[in-house]
């Protein structure tokens, strides 16, 4: 699997908030990248990286509105990206999406980190689409609260 980014093919914006917003998708699964990519394209423009240090790169140079990261990946976790991000002072609302299933596993992440939402796996391809929009409409929000 190649380690570049790509982007999924954006439609004409469609009525609703967030159109044309960037996201990234970080996993270092490229079945895992697609199954984003296709769930979030419509709208939305979406970048993918299987490797979270070119994400961390990319985002400094291009800030997006959301990340949708998993949390299991070689180099460092999706809270690892999470945090290296925060501390690049970098202003969006991240999604975390988490391999575990286990309660007390969520718990503790969700302890740990500062993830807008964790999304369990396999999550359904509506209820992340759901996530995202409310993470972009945050992150509008905070954006425009930011401009006053």
């Amino acid at each position: 699997m190649g380690n570049a980014p790509h982007s999924g093919s954006m439609p004409p914006p469609s009525s609703g908030r967030g159109q044309g917003a960037l996201l990234y998708a970080v996993d270092d699964e490229e079945l895992n990248l697609d199954l984003m990519d296709r769930a979030l394209r419509s709208g939305y423009q979406v970048r993918t990286f299987g490797d979270p240090r070119r994400a961390l790169a990319a985002a400094v140079k291009e800030p997006p509105a959301v990340v949708v990261a998993d949390y299991r990946m070689p180099h460092f976790s999706g809270l690892a990206l999470l945090r290296e991000l925060r501390r690049q002072g970098l202003s969006y609302v991240p999604v975390l999406v988490c391999a575990p299933t286990d309660v007390e596993q969520i718990q503790k992440i969700s302890r740990e980190s500062a993830a807008f939402r964790i999304i369990t796996k396999p999550w359904i391809a509506s209820d992340l689409r759901r996530q995202v929009d409310l993470a972009v409409s945050l992150h509008q929000l905070q954006v425009a609260r930011n401009h006053r």
